[in-house]
């Protein structure tokens, strides 16, 4: 099994291409084999976990920070915080996480979370905590000024990012509180390019059964990306990830198959799916970069990665 990562900036297309490498595939892969070779969709055992082909493949991407050092900084209506980060650390085939995760912030499950959007949903913590552990631009909008993100008003540019912001991640519903990225709702078979902001989607090159490759395919528009640039450290380490299908049905005591539970209930935080690292990308410090210099912005990033199986 082999996987190989592209990015662009805007559309697929070989003049966009920024960067492209071989990913690491981690020991999560193989268990997740070893799941769909045991699975048993009838199972003769009384209260025994079934399971449908529905559980398997590829369920989420998150996104996490490059750099080095763990004193993140927020963004804050009170003060422009500045860039921050979470911890970057050497890739390793036994990793269960994209980066290590940290004691609290938006490091806490090593990678960005989404607080913000389901700020009302996690009443024990301050509106500190829920910047601090960020990370996503929600889908109520956050109103900036003109000052914000660092913006001295170099010249004649107008800060592109001043005023009300909304997160198309959120808007979407195609994230949840965890931070995991689902796959697009629309049917695979209506997913197009333009489909890719509102989730992944799934493009299978060719005849699947001889060429045995799949690409995940997900686009990151500038205001979210601008938004986990500046104040949560950039994108530096991506990941893809399989369900744990066991984990997440001890969340459900009444429920024996997962294709009773609905994975896109983004809003009851207590039911979020447990996920299982499959493949893991880190870049090096820096992270993944549009150019910010050319005043008001159209340009995305598009995430393609290939599995080979």
């Amino acid at each position: 099994m082999k996987g190989y990562l592209e990015i662009f900036k805007g559309s697929p297309i070989e003049d966009n291409l920024i960067y492209s490498d071989n990913n690491l595939i981690v020991d999560g892969a193989g268990a997740h084999v070893a799941d769909i070779l045991a699975n048993n969709n009838s199972s003769s055992i009384a209260g025994a976990p079934t399971s449908g082909i529905s559980d398997f493949g590829i369920k989420a991407m998150t996104l996490a920070s490059p750099k080095g050092h763990l004193n993140y900084n927020s963004y804050n209506v009170r003060s422009d915080s500045g860039p921050s980060s979470i911890q970057s650390i050497i890739s390793h085939p036994e990793d269960t996480t994209v980066q290590p995760a940290s004691e609290s912030g938006p490091g806490n499950k090593g990678h960005f979370l989404n607080y913000y959007n389901f700020s009302g949903l996690y009443p024990a913590l301050t509106v500190d905590e829920i910047h601090e552990h960020g990370c996503y631009l929600p889908s109520g909008g956050i109103t900036f000024d003109g000052s914000t993100f660092g913006y001295t008003h170099p010249g004649n540019i107008a800060n592109d990012m001043s005023g009300t912001k909304t997160g198309v991640l959120n808007a979407a519903s195609a994230i949840n509180s965890d931070g995991f990225i689902l796959e697009s709702t629309l049917a695979r078979s209506s997913q197009t390019l333009y489909d890719a902001s509102a989730g992944f989607i799934v493009s299978a090159i060719g005849d699947v059964s001889s060429t045995r490759q799949v690409k995940y395919i997900l686009t990151i528009s500038y205001e979210d990306w601008k938004f986990l640039d500046y104040y949560y450290g950039g994108i530096g380490a991506i990941g893809l990830w399989t369900l744990d299908r066991e984990a997440t049905l001890v969340k459900y005591g009444d429920e024996l198959q997962t294709a009773n539970i609905d994975l896109y209930n983004v809003a009851d935080i207590s039911k979020n799916p447990v996920f299982r690292l499959f493949s893991k990308k880190t870049f090096l410090p820096g992270g993944l970069k549009i150019d910010t210099g050319t005043g008001t912005h159209t340009d995305y990033l598009t995430i393609s990665w290939s599995i080979k199986f």
